[in-house]
């Protein structure tokens, strides 16, 4: 329902579809109408908690795949990406999703919550080289999306540019879910990003969320923390 009749995405991705919810979630997408739908990135025990890649295949084409695993304290993480091609101009994107691990930060009070940013940062370093091998097949801009499982911003932007040697901006954050999109250096060729939201119809508080069971809600999918999103005019 969020992407059918609210969002209306052309590419998304899924931090935490495990097993067969991203196939099955492609599956009811394509029964409802209104575009067709293919999954990038195929689900592996190997990358098991990782960002998969959906795309409206009526309006893009795939030209290359690719998942790495990020073993974090024993957990399967990985890091999964796409490049993707728009039909009506050739316009080509490289899409990235991951979801690290969560440990708490060593700090008194609410700040535990943040989040260690270290893991994202981890993913980051680990796929700076499968990042810049789909950039160097023709990606004009590159989007990196994640559960990041921080608050932290500037940490993993920056850290970003140290791995990939390009320039980032962040797109947008709502606590960990965030999306920072490729920036060219010069303003006439770099994408736009505007209009930044968290789905979150029914205004859940700011911390009404992160405690699974407890808070899941069913505008955001049942899970426990609403989807992101943001609009991209690639150039």
């Amino acid at each position: 329902g969020i992407i059918k009749n609210a969002v209306h995405p052309d590419i998304v991705t899924m931090e935490e579809a495990v097993g067969n919810i991203a196939p099955e979630t492609v599956k009811k997408l394509n029964s409802m109408g209104g575009g067709t739908w293919e999954l990038a990135n195929p689900w592996s025990k190997e990358h098991y908690w990782c960002g998969l890649t959906a795309y409206r295949s009526d309006k893009w084409d795939m030209l290359w795949h690719k998942e790495i695993q990020v073993k974090q304290a024993g957990d399967p993480r990985g890091l999964c990406g796409a490049l993707l091609k728009r039909k009506a101009d050739g316009v080509k994107v490289c899409v990235w999703g991951t979801h690290p691990i969560f440990q708490k930060k060593n700090a008194p009070g609410n700040l535990k919550w943040r989040g260690e940013e270290k893991w994202a940062m981890e993913v980051i370093s680990k796929g700076g080289e499968v990042m810049k091998e789909c950039a160097a097949q023709g990606g004009t801009t590159s989007a990196f999306l994640c559960d990041c499982n921080t608050d932290e911003d500037e940490p993993l932007r920056r850290k970003l540019e140290e791995s990939t040697g390009w320039k980032w901006k962040l797109a947008g954050s709502d606590r960990y879910d965030k999306i920072f999109i490729q920036e060219d250096p010069n303003p006439a060729k770099a994408s736009i990003p505007h209009g930044f939201k968290s789905w979150n119809p029914n205004r859940r508080g700011y911390w009404d969320r992160y405690c699974q069971k407890r808070c899941m809600e069913p505008t955001w999918g049942y899970a426990d923390h609403p989807p992101v999103y943001v609009e991209v005019t690639p150039k």
